[in-house]
């Protein structure tokens, strides 16, 4: 929606999401980097959770991730129309 840097940012709160599945920790992770995008880096709070995240971005993982999230978008009934597109339980 917002050009490259915003897919980049996806693939790496993608990657944040598969390092850490617990919402309350991804969650974090990301609220930091939607405040200060040009220092994400500085929102890891451990340098083997950095490297977990890099070597997801870098590698064909963080693809494979965002076209599943892209399918699951996709997939939603109704279709969203906006973002942000809130679901609760399929509805």
């Amino acid at each position: 929606q917002h050009g490259e840097e915003e897919c980049k940012l996806n693939a790496i709160e993608a990657c944040a999401i598969r390092t850490w599945p617990d919402p309350i920790l991804h969650f974090s992770f990301i609220m930091c980097v939607e405040e200060d995008t040009k220092h994400w880096k500085s929102c890891v709070p451990d340098p083997r959770s950095l490297k977990a995240i890099n070597d997801c971005y870098s590698g064909d993982l963080s693809k494979k991730l965002i076209l599943e999230y892209a399918k699951q978008t996709l997939s939603l009934k109704p279709k969203h129309e906006y973002v942000p597109w809130v679901t609760l339980n399929g509805k």
